[in-house]
Protein backbone atom coordinates (compact mmCIF):
# COMPACT_ATOMS: atom_id res chain seq x y z
CA UNK A 1 0.00 0.00 0.00
CA UNK A 2 2.66 2.33 0.90
CA UNK A 3 4.90 1.71 -2.26
CA UNK A 4 1.50 2.45 -4.39
CA UNK A 5 1.31 5.66 -2.71
CA UNK A 6 4.69 6.52 -2.98
CA UNK A 7 4.20 5.94 -6.72
CA UNK A 8 1.30 8.07 -7.10
CA UNK A 9 2.92 10.65 -5.32
CA UNK A 10 5.93 10.20 -8.01
CA UNK A 11 3.22 10.46 -10.69
CA UNK A 12 1.58 13.38 -9.56
CA UNK A 13 4.64 15.38 -8.52
CA UNK A 14 6.95 14.17 -11.50
CA UNK A 15 7.16 17.40 -13.15
CA UNK A 16 8.00 19.53 -9.54
CA UNK A 17 10.66 16.56 -8.91
CA UNK A 18 12.17 16.94 -11.96
CA UNK A 19 12.11 20.32 -11.81
CA UNK A 20 13.71 20.41 -8.52
CA UNK A 21 16.15 17.68 -9.84
CA UNK A 22 17.28 20.32 -12.73
CA UNK A 23 17.90 23.33 -10.07
CA UNK A 24 19.84 21.21 -7.97
CA UNK A 25 21.70 20.07 -10.95
CA UNK A 26 22.11 23.86 -12.08
CA UNK A 27 23.75 24.76 -8.65
CA UNK A 28 25.95 21.67 -8.46
CA UNK A 29 27.59 22.85 -12.10
CA UNK A 30 28.09 26.48 -11.26
CA UNK A 31 29.33 25.69 -8.13
CA UNK A 32 31.68 23.11 -9.43
CA UNK A 33 32.56 25.84 -12.09
CA UNK A 34 33.16 28.38 -9.14
CA UNK A 35 35.38 25.61 -7.25
CA UNK A 36 37.38 24.82 -10.72
CA UNK A 37 38.12 28.38 -10.56
CA UNK A 38 39.09 29.35 -7.46
CA UNK A 39 41.54 25.81 -7.21
CA UNK A 40 43.40 27.04 -10.66
CA UNK A 41 44.03 30.58 -9.08
CA UNK A 42 45.17 28.55 -5.39
CA UNK A 43 47.48 26.12 -7.54
CA UNK A 44 49.00 28.97 -9.90
CA UNK A 45 49.99 30.51 -6.49
CA UNK A 46 51.53 27.40 -4.90
CA UNK A 47 53.16 26.87 -8.08
CA UNK A 48 54.55 30.65 -8.22
CA UNK A 49 55.58 30.15 -5.23
CA UNK A 50 57.84 27.32 -5.38
CA UNK A 51 59.13 28.79 -8.93
CA UNK A 52 59.68 31.67 -6.57
CA UNK A 53 61.74 29.74 -4.14
CA UNK A 54 64.05 28.42 -6.97
CA UNK A 55 67.37 27.61 -6.07
CA UNK A 56 70.42 28.76 -8.79
CA UNK A 57 73.94 27.34 -7.64
CA UNK A 58 77.17 26.98 -10.08
CA UNK A 59 78.76 23.90 -8.92
CA UNK A 60 82.47 23.13 -8.79
CA UNK A 61 82.96 22.63 -12.96
CA UNK A 62 81.13 25.29 -13.34
CA UNK A 63 77.80 24.31 -14.28
CA UNK A 64 74.84 26.46 -14.31
CA UNK A 65 72.33 24.28 -12.36
CA UNK A 66 68.70 25.42 -10.95
CA UNK A 67 67.10 23.86 -8.56
CA UNK A 68 62.91 23.22 -7.77
CA UNK A 69 60.58 21.37 -5.25
CA UNK A 70 59.05 18.68 -7.50
CA UNK A 71 55.24 19.66 -7.35
CA UNK A 72 52.82 15.97 -6.95
CA UNK A 73 49.55 16.78 -8.78
CA UNK A 74 46.50 14.88 -9.24
CA UNK A 75 45.34 14.04 -12.59
CA UNK A 76 42.00 16.42 -11.59
CA UNK A 77 44.34 19.65 -10.62
CA UNK A 78 46.95 18.55 -13.17
CA UNK A 79 44.28 18.98 -16.06
CA UNK A 80 43.27 22.20 -14.00
CA UNK A 81 46.59 23.84 -14.08
CA UNK A 82 48.04 22.86 -16.77
CA UNK A 83 45.20 22.06 -19.41
CA UNK A 84 46.69 23.41 -22.49
CA UNK A 85 49.89 22.25 -22.14
CA UNK A 86 48.35 18.45 -21.51
CA UNK A 87 46.26 18.81 -24.97
CA UNK A 88 49.25 20.24 -26.98
CA UNK A 89 51.54 17.26 -25.66
CA UNK A 90 48.55 14.68 -26.15
CA UNK A 91 48.38 15.74 -29.80
CA UNK A 92 51.69 16.22 -30.83
CA UNK A 93 52.69 12.10 -29.15
CA UNK A 94 49.26 11.39 -30.04
CA UNK A 95 48.88 9.85 -26.11
CA UNK A 96 45.87 9.85 -23.78
CA UNK A 97 46.09 12.23 -21.08
CA UNK A 98 46.33 9.38 -18.56
CA UNK A 99 49.24 7.84 -20.19
CA UNK A 100 51.17 11.33 -18.92
CA UNK A 101 53.19 10.58 -15.52
CA UNK A 102 56.04 13.82 -15.82
CA UNK A 103 55.83 16.78 -16.80
CA UNK A 104 58.83 19.67 -17.35
CA UNK A 105 59.11 22.74 -19.06
CA UNK A 106 62.60 24.75 -18.97
CA UNK A 107 63.13 28.41 -19.98
CA UNK A 108 66.39 29.55 -20.39
CA UNK A 109 68.61 31.79 -22.36
CA UNK A 110 71.86 31.56 -23.61
CA UNK A 111 73.96 34.92 -23.75
CA UNK A 112 78.07 36.34 -23.72
CA UNK A 113 79.98 38.01 -25.77
CA UNK A 114 83.22 37.38 -28.11
CA UNK A 115 85.67 39.10 -30.16
CA UNK A 116 87.01 38.21 -33.88
CA UNK A 117 88.86 40.06 -36.28
CA UNK A 118 87.29 40.85 -39.72
CA UNK A 119 88.40 38.87 -42.93
CA UNK A 120 88.74 40.86 -45.85
CA UNK A 121 89.40 39.33 -49.28
CA UNK A 122 90.22 41.58 -52.27
CA UNK A 123 90.26 40.54 -55.95
CA UNK A 124 91.55 42.16 -58.88
CA UNK A 125 89.43 43.11 -61.58
CA UNK A 126 90.61 43.27 -65.28
CA UNK A 127 88.81 47.09 -66.81
CA UNK A 128 89.93 48.69 -69.71
CA UNK A 129 91.76 52.67 -69.04
CA UNK A 130 92.81 54.74 -71.59
CA UNK A 131 92.68 51.84 -74.31
CA UNK A 132 95.08 48.79 -72.18
CA UNK A 133 93.77 46.44 -69.73
CA UNK A 134 94.16 47.46 -66.16
CA UNK A 135 93.88 45.40 -63.20
CA UNK A 136 91.96 47.25 -60.20
CA UNK A 137 91.53 45.84 -56.64
CA UNK A 138 88.33 45.35 -55.27
CA UNK A 139 86.77 43.86 -52.01
CA UNK A 140 84.95 41.09 -52.97
CA UNK A 141 84.43 39.60 -49.10
CA UNK A 142 84.31 41.52 -45.81
CA UNK A 143 83.10 39.12 -42.85
CA UNK A 144 84.14 37.71 -39.37
CA UNK A 145 84.40 33.72 -37.87
CA UNK A 146 84.41 32.30 -34.72
CA UNK A 147 84.14 28.98 -33.29
CA UNK A 148 84.71 27.81 -29.56
CA UNK A 149 83.52 24.69 -27.55
CA UNK A 150 79.64 26.63 -27.25
CA UNK A 151 79.42 28.31 -30.59
CA UNK A 152 80.06 28.84 -34.38
CA UNK A 153 79.60 31.67 -35.28
CA UNK A 154 79.82 32.55 -39.30
CA UNK A 155 78.64 36.11 -40.40
CA UNK A 156 79.54 38.53 -43.30
CA UNK A 157 78.87 42.25 -44.77
CA UNK A 158 76.76 42.74 -47.96
CA UNK A 159 75.94 46.10 -49.60
CA UNK A 160 73.19 47.43 -47.06
CA UNK A 161 73.44 44.52 -43.99
CA UNK A 162 74.93 42.11 -42.29
CA UNK A 163 74.23 38.50 -42.84
CA UNK A 164 75.06 35.50 -40.17
CA UNK A 165 74.66 31.68 -39.23
CA UNK A 166 75.15 30.60 -35.96
CA UNK A 167 74.47 27.35 -33.92
CA UNK A 168 74.94 27.26 -29.85
CA UNK A 169 75.97 24.08 -28.09
CA UNK A 170 73.92 22.86 -24.98
CA UNK A 171 73.26 20.00 -23.08
CA UNK A 172 70.69 19.95 -20.41
CA UNK A 173 70.49 17.45 -17.45
CA UNK A 174 67.50 16.61 -15.37
CA UNK A 175 67.69 14.78 -11.56
CA UNK A 176 64.85 13.99 -10.03
CA UNK A 177 65.41 13.02 -6.31
CA UNK A 178 64.11 13.33 -2.53
CA UNK A 179 65.92 14.29 1.04
CA UNK A 180 64.64 13.88 4.18
CA UNK A 181 64.06 17.67 5.97
CA UNK A 182 64.35 18.00 9.99
CA UNK A 183 66.66 17.26 12.89
CA UNK A 184 69.14 14.69 11.74
CA UNK A 185 66.94 14.05 8.28
CA UNK A 186 64.63 12.21 10.02
CA UNK A 187 61.79 14.35 8.45
CA UNK A 188 59.16 14.28 5.25
CA UNK A 189 60.61 13.36 2.07
CA UNK A 190 60.62 16.50 0.21
CA UNK A 191 60.74 15.38 -4.24
CA UNK A 192 63.37 18.38 -5.42
CA UNK A 193 64.32 18.42 -9.56
CA UNK A 194 68.21 19.84 -10.49
CA UNK A 195 68.57 21.24 -13.84
CA UNK A 196 72.14 21.89 -14.83
CA UNK A 197 73.68 23.61 -17.89
CA UNK A 198 76.79 22.68 -19.42
CA UNK A 199 77.39 25.76 -21.17
CA UNK A 200 78.80 28.29 -18.81
CA UNK A 201 76.66 30.97 -20.85
CA UNK A 202 73.43 29.78 -20.09
CA UNK A 203 71.09 30.71 -17.53
CA UNK A 204 68.16 28.75 -16.30
CA UNK A 205 65.08 31.01 -15.96
CA UNK A 206 61.89 29.22 -15.05
CA UNK A 207 61.29 25.70 -14.50
CA UNK A 208 57.51 24.32 -14.56
CA UNK A 209 56.87 20.39 -13.55
CA UNK A 210 54.75 17.96 -12.01
CA UNK A 211 54.24 14.40 -11.15
CA UNK A 212 51.22 13.05 -11.37
CA UNK A 213 50.21 11.25 -7.77
CA UNK A 214 49.00 7.41 -7.74
CA UNK A 215 44.96 7.93 -6.85
CA UNK A 216 43.25 4.90 -5.17
CA UNK A 217 40.07 4.13 -6.56
CA UNK A 218 37.50 4.55 -4.02
CA UNK A 219 34.59 1.80 -4.60
CA UNK A 220 31.93 2.26 -2.45
CA UNK A 221 29.67 5.62 -1.89
CA UNK A 222 26.58 6.88 0.09
CA UNK A 223 24.55 9.62 -2.14
CA UNK A 224 21.27 10.44 -3.79
CA UNK A 225 19.62 7.55 -6.31
CA UNK A 226 17.13 7.65 -8.95
CA UNK A 227 15.97 4.69 -11.21
CA UNK A 228 13.55 2.28 -11.62
CA UNK A 229 13.57 -1.09 -9.42
CA UNK A 230 11.67 -4.35 -9.82
CA UNK A 231 8.95 -4.97 -7.55
CA UNK A 232 5.30 -6.77 -7.80
CA UNK A 233 5.91 -8.01 -11.32
CA UNK A 234 6.79 -4.77 -12.70
CA UNK A 235 9.77 -2.24 -12.98
CA UNK A 236 8.90 1.28 -10.86
CA UNK A 237 10.49 4.48 -10.66
CA UNK A 238 12.05 5.29 -7.03
CA UNK A 239 14.08 8.20 -5.46
CA UNK A 240 16.27 7.78 -2.16
CA UNK A 241 19.49 7.54 -0.43
CA UNK A 242 21.81 4.68 -0.50
CA UNK A 243 25.22 2.65 -0.58
CA UNK A 244 26.65 2.01 -3.65
CA UNK A 245 30.07 -0.13 -5.32
CA UNK A 246 31.50 0.74 -8.43
CA UNK A 247 32.69 -2.03 -10.44
CA UNK A 248 34.80 0.49 -13.04
CA UNK A 249 34.46 3.92 -13.50
CA UNK A 250 34.72 6.08 -17.13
Amino acid sequence: MAWIELQFFFVKYKNIIINILIALWLVFTVRSCMSIKDSRQSLRENLKSLNDSAVYYKDKYGKEHARVNQVELSKKDASILFGKEIERITSELKIKEKQIKYYTSIKKETEGTFESKLDTVWKDSLVYKDGEKVLVPYIEYVGTTYKDKWLDFKGKFTDSSFKANYSISDSLTIVSYWKRKGFLSLGKKELYLDISSSNPNTKIINIDNFKISEEKVKRFGIGPQAGFQFSNGSFNPYIGIGIHYSLFKF
